[in-house]
């Protein structure tokens, strides 16, 4: 993270000249704060056997913002240090971001930089994840850069332009190190008060370089080669004119993947009462994938892979807020990397509520199922997975400062290249959230 780092002290030394020069009053605020949280997971590693981990994690957190009306920023730091009863599970993560935003009577400008570095354990078990979780925490480190720009053209039509990119790099050798960038740009257009219509254009790249030992499935009659298929797949049952055949072997391969996604979406959102929102986006992305598998043991032997694919996207947002009560269903398909860095297609629908109970406690509770696929249509073992997910939790403010919240997860996965699984985690979290300082000069 040290490049980021340094980018982002730049950053914040260049907004603070600016600042400087302001004649304009501003106002500051500094936020602080400590989380300490104890859990337990019957099965972190979702699979057949269980894998049983308890621990706890102290979570500090500080936060810097300036707002003059016109210009904000904002800096953010918050550093994980995790202990568990196995202690290839200890970790510590970490979390920085600054964000500039700057308005005016025809719209915004925007900029951000994140910084992360996190534990596989986490990462690995979300729904973008590959399930696959080892028996230790290896290092996630991900830079990312992000920009947007809106523009009111007339009282009815607005544009937004967003850009961003990032990098991420895995500790772990079966994971592949990635780089990738987007941008978008958004039409809408406000028909009355409760309805407008978007137009959505988007363009993103992903780039990555694995380079592993891997298994390399080929058909074998007599000790004689009768073809080399797919790599990366294990399994060795497979049928040539009527005759099976079957044998693994263990190569070296160099796999160099560029991925192309070309997409557009339309959609309204309508406003259906005063506390009911509808958003709806419908479209298609066409993901264009060149791969160059070379083989080191073969003499440098490449293999060039070109193919193109169609695929139906979508988001859905149902929201529903009382005063007391929230409710929010969602459902998307849209393309994502994943940890071998390549594009997946992730279909996902939730559905989740919040209840106020008094001033002082609330209940949420939330659904989520979610469906991955290899986005450039191939018939992936490591991509294919599904997980689906419940969580209830309940908090209660103890005091001024201190809150104390619990809650239960039950967590599922299907997948084909690893074990199905289930897994039940419970956690207790105590957070002190003192006064906020502010000033103004």
């Amino acid at each position: 993270m040290h490049n980021l780092f340094l980018i982002q002290a730049c950053f914040v030394s260049g907004l603070c000249i600016i600042f400087s020069s302001s004649v304009t009053a501003a106002e500051y605020a500094v936020d602080y704060g400590v989380d300490l949280a104890a859990s337990y997971d019957d099965n972190v590693r979702l699979n057949a056997s269980d894998s049983g981990l308890s621990g706890g994690t102290l979570t500090p957190s500080v936060a810097f913002t300036r707002d003059d009306q016109i210009n904000r920023f904002s800096s953010n730091l918050d550093a994980g240090f995790n202990k568990f009863d196995q202690d290839g599970y200890d970790a510590t993560d970490f979390h920085l971001g600054a964000n500039y935003t700057r308005v005016n009577e025809k719209g915004f400008f925007n900029l951000g930089l994140n910084s992360s570095l996190d534990s596989s354990r986490v990462t690995e078990a979300s729904d973008d994840g590959s399930g696959i979780i080892g028996a230790k925490a290896t290092d996630v480190n991900q830079d990312r850069i992000n920009a947007s720009w809106r523009r009111t053209i007339t009282e009815r039509q607005s544009i937004t332009w967003s850009a961003s990119g990032n990098n991420t790099r895995y500790e772990d050798d079966q994971f592949s190190d990635n780089k990738g960038s987007a941008t978008s740009l958004n039409w809408r257009y406000q028909v009355n008060e409760r309805f407008s219509t978007r137009v959505n254009l988007s363009y993103s790249e992903l780039t990555s370089d694995f380079d592993r030992v891997t298994i390399n499935p080929v058909l074998v009659r007599d000790g004689i080669i009768l073809a080399q298929l797919q790599l990366g797949c294990i399994d060795n049952s497979y049928s040539v004119m009527g005759s099976s055949f079957g044998s693994l072997c263990v190569v070296d391969v160099n796999t160099i993947n560029d991925q192309r996604v070309l997409g557009y979406q339309i959609g309204f959102d309508y406003v259906i009462a005063e506390k009911l929102r509808f958003n709806f986006l419908v479209g298609q992305s066409r993901v264009k994938t060149d791969r160059e598998q070379v083989f080191p043991d073969e003499e440098d032997e490449t293999f060039f892979t070109n193919t193109s694919r169609v695929t139906e996207t979508y988001q859905v947002n149902l929201l529903y807020n009382l005063e007391r009560w929230g409710h929010v269903f969602s459902a998307s398909a849209d393309n994502s990397a994943d940890s071998f860095g390549l594009l997946t297609l992730n279909s996902r629908v939730s559905y989740s509520l919040r209840w106020d109970v008094d001033e002082r406690s609330s209940l949420s509770f939330g659904l989520t199922w979610s469906d991955r696929e290899a986005a450039d249509g191939s018939d992936s073992d490591l991509q294919n997975r599904g997980t689906s997910s419940a969580t209830l939790s309940y908090g209660v403010q103890i005091a001024e400062h201190w809150r104390v919240s619990g809650s239960i997860e039950r967590r599922v996965q299907a997948a084909d290249f690893i074990s199905d699984g289930a897994a039940n985690r419970v956690a207790l979290t105590l957070r002190w959230r003192p006064t906020t300082l502010k000033w103004s000069r």
